[in-house]
């Protein structure tokens, strides 16, 4: 989403906030109030790293993600192997 290396680590506040930005630039809204309650043992960051998922996997379906590496290992089963974004 960012095009580049994030240089703030997700489990900092400034991490946090970029990694917001950048869900919500990307049309991904999270909620301005996530009770704690509701995500007992959830942390943001593993928030954060669902809702990428959802951006990945929007991408995948519209034909627009990329991968590492660039042409895929197929398993034996026909499945690939590699890493989308």
């Amino acid at each position: 989403m960012a095009g580049e290396s994030i240089e703030h680590y997700k489990k900092t506040l400034s991490g946090a906030m970029l990694r917001w930005q950048l869900l919500a630039g990307e049309g991904i809204e999270l909620p301005g109030s996530l009770e704690a309650k509701a995500f007992r043992g959830v942390d943001l960051d593993d928030i954060h790293d669902a809702a990428a998922m959802a951006w990945t996997a929007r991408r995948v379906t519209r034909g627009e993600a990329l991968s590492i590496a660039a042409e895929p290992e197929v398993f034996s089963d026909g499945w690939q192997s590699a890493i989308w974004y």
